[in-house]
């Protein structure tokens, strides 16, 4: 997926070409707050023409689509802070991101699609070189999971492996994997 772009009540710069705060805004106006401080929704917008390169992988138009891969809660008394404080807070970590088993109870409480999840495996299990993980990523993923219509050209961009607890995060794209991969036989 791709493109991302800010937006919240009230804003009055955004990028209206791409479409995304259109496409955004009907959920970010239906959907609940917290009870108490402040809720941040993660989602990726994909499709249309213009969003990335790779929008033709997942609409043959220019429909627009949106998944959640994260949610984050802050304390509102943190937005109080002197400003050097808040960039220390937040480059520390201090965010509370939801476990994957809370995301998934917000999604469906707030009925937003997540991200497909491919599948659960055991760090140990996962690929170390870059031939395995080209066969790892196709065996898992050989077509994208999101598409909007019938043209989409279907390549998927990559998987997002993270464990439960979000203590690691890391994308493995396919385009990444395929160049090194044409990079090394020409060296050969």
């Amino acid at each position: 997926m791709g493109g991302r772009e800010g937006y919240a009540r009230g804003d009055r710069v955004w990028n209206r070409r791409l479409g995304i705060v259109d496409a955004l805004r009907p959920l970010a106006e239906r959907i609940s707050a917290p009870v108490d401080g402040i809720r941040v929704y993660y989602l990726e917008v994909y499709g249309g023409n213009k969003i990335t390169a790779a929008s033709k992988q997942y609409t043959g138009g220019t429909t627009l689509g949106h998944r959640l891969f994260d949610v984050a809660e802050i304390d509102a008394a943190t937005l109080e802070l002197p400003q050097a404080r808040i960039a220390s807070w937040r480059d520390g970590g201090g965010q509370y991101f939801h476990s994957e088993d809370e995301l998934t109870e917000i999604a469906a409480d707030q009925e937003i699609e997540l991200a497909p999840r491919l599948a659960t495996v055991a760090a140990s299990k996962l690929p170390t070189g870059i031939d395995e993980m080209q066969a790892f990523l196709t065996h898992h993923l050989s077509r994208t999971l999101v598409a909007l219509d019938p043209d989409a050209g279907g390549r998927p961009e990559g998987i997002v492996l993270r464990t439960k607890d979000r203590s690691v995060i890391a994308k493995a794209r396919y385009q990444n994997y395929a160049r090194t991969l044409q990079l090394r036989a020409k060296q050969r």
